[in-house]
Parts: C-alpha cells; sequence; structure tokens
C-alpha cells in the first residue's frame, strides 16, 4: 500500500516534468501570442487533481505553483494561488464530477481553465500594465474541449487496460 502511494507520486511527477518540458518548447516555438498554446501543465494539473484527488495537496499545488511561476517568469504567487484555489474547488467536488457526463465535465474543466487564466492576467493587468488579452481565454475553451475529450479517451482505455493486466 505504501508503495503504491509512492508510485502515484512519481508518476505524477514525472508526468508534470514531461507537461513542463511540453510547455517550454511550444513557448519558444511561438513567439507571436496569436498562434495557439496548449496548457498542458494546468491540463496534467486538472487531470491529477480529478484522478488522484488525496496525492495532490494545497502544499503540493503551492510548491507547483512556485517552480511554475519561477521557470515562466510569472509574478511570484500567481500560480501557487489559482491552483490552490483550483484545489479548494475541486476538494467536495470531486466525487460527482466522475458521475457527470462528458459534457458537464467539459464544461467545468473550461471553467477551471478560465479561472487560472483570469488571475494570471489581472496580475499583468495590475502589475504590469499589460493589455487584456482575450485569445487566451479562446485558448482555454479549445484546450478544455479538445484536449479534456483526448485525456478522457485515454484515461478510459488506460483503466480498461489497467483492469484486464491486473484481473487475468
Amino acid at each position: 500500500m505504501k508503495y503504491k502511494k509512492y508510485f502515484i507520486k512519481c508518476k505524477i511527477l514525472i508526468y508534470i516534468i514531461i507537461s513542463i518540458i511540453l510547455q517550454l518548447s511550444t513557448q519558444t516555438i511561438s513567439l507571436n501570442q496569436q498562434i495557439y498554446q496548449p496548457s498542458f501543465i494546468n491540463m496534467s494539473f486538472i487531470y491529477f487533481k480529478i484522478t488522484y484527488p488525496n496525492q495532490l495537496n494545497s502544499v503540493i499545488c503551492f510548491i507547483l505553483g512556485l517552480i511554475l511561476d519561477t521557470i515562466f517568469h510569472y509574478t511570484l504567487g500567481i500560480h501557487s494561488l489559482s491552483f490552490i484555489i483550483i484545489n479548494y474547488l475541486m476538494i467536495n467536488k470531486i466525487n460527482s464530477f466522475y458521475k457527470k457526463n462528458i459534457k458537464k465535465q467539459i464544461l467545468i474543466i473550461i471553467l477551471l481553465l478560465l479561472i487560472i487564466q483570469f488571475i494570471i492576467n489581472m496580475d499583468e493587468l495590475y502589475i504590469y500594465n499589460a493589455k487584456f488579452i482575450t485569445t487566451q481565454f479562446y485558448h482555454c475553451i479549445i484546450d478544455g474541449t479538445i484536449l479534456w475529450i483526448l485525456i478522457y479517451k485515454l484515461h478510459i482505455k488506460t483503466k480498461k487496460e489497467f483492469i484486464k493486466i491486473n484481473f487475468k
């Protein structure tokens, strides 16, 4: 039992590192803000918060947010704040999330991604006096629909294969 928790934490850490590498690679490719940049980090965070709700507590969310702020040169604590808010919103609603159909799940994921993006945009608007970029909100809608459907299908497929391997 103890090894299973350790394995899950290692799996989460590896996937988050992969998503950071993917996010960095798409960020260096698209120097212009008009090119679509999928939010791999936010999607992986939300996926693992839904899949393993007890493994991602507030301390891990805060540390992950600080790491992301230092890597992507945001104001220190912005991602931490958004991840802790997402963590708080999902603590009580995690059991009812699985019972909803895919369309309602997509709406919930889009809402969570919009909350993260809104917090980051408000920081840039008030601290750096930057323009309010609405295209980033469209990216949240694309991430929430296309990427979530792909993650959902992958999750179902891996869960079925896990059951086949362990119960044969």
